[in-house]
């Protein structure tokens, strides 16, 4: 017998806003310049593009436009498709990016000289320093922005499906849409 596919979002932990500010705000307090601008640069960068870490630790600098603030990538996971994705980032994300390239001095236009291992030891140190009281993790990031733009910003689940790079808006839905019953008192207008 066929089971359906689950419909329940399936996102697992996420982390908030809040947690992604506080995350932000630790990492600061490094005192050692480079260390400082590569971690802030990788929580917001995490935060901000919503991209895997697979694409932001091979960021390179020839796919940033920097006139527009956008990211121009193909991410790893649809290469097949050959999908540019546009992500539009801000001015101060673009200009740690360019600060962080002038501290490592690389000529190859890599942005992080970090292997997946590292960029998840990073950010799960600086969750475990907060006490957020859960493993935090790189795709966290990914699901925390997605989630905050759907629920806090209402954004619409189209926008956010291309912004991810998913084929299907429904997978978007399938991961990130929860109707609690609040919502739905809301919507109803009922206590």
């Amino acid at each position: 017998m066929v089971r359906p596919k689950e419909t329940k979002p399936r996102t697992g932990e996420y982390i908030t806003y809040n947690e992604y500010r506080a995350l932000l705000n630790e990492a600061y307090k490094n005192n050692n310049t480079y260390r400082n601008n590569r971690d802030t640069t990788l929580i917001q960068c995490l935060w901000e593009t919503g991209l895997r870490i697979g694409d932001v630790i091979n960021l390179n600098l020839n796919k940033i436009d920097f006139n527009e603030n956008v990211i121009k990538l193909i991410p790893k996971k649809t290469q097949r498709q050959r999908t540019v994705v546009e992500i539009p980032i801000g001015r101060e994300l673009a200009n740690k990016i360019r600060t962080l390239n002038a501290l490592t001095g690389r000529k190859d236009g890599k942005i992080f000289e970090l292997s997946y291992s590292q960029a998840r030891i990073i950010v799960r140190d600086y969750g475990r320093k907060m006490g957020l009281g859960k493993i935090v993790h790189p795709h966290m990031f990914r699901h925390g922005i997605a989630t905050y733009m759907l629920n806090e910003k209402n954004v619409y689940l189209e926008t956010i499906s291309k912004i991810l790079g998913h084929k299907s808006v429904v997978t978007t839905a399938n991961l990130y849409v929860t109707v609690t019953l609040d919502k739905k008192r809301e919507a109803l207008g009922v206590k």
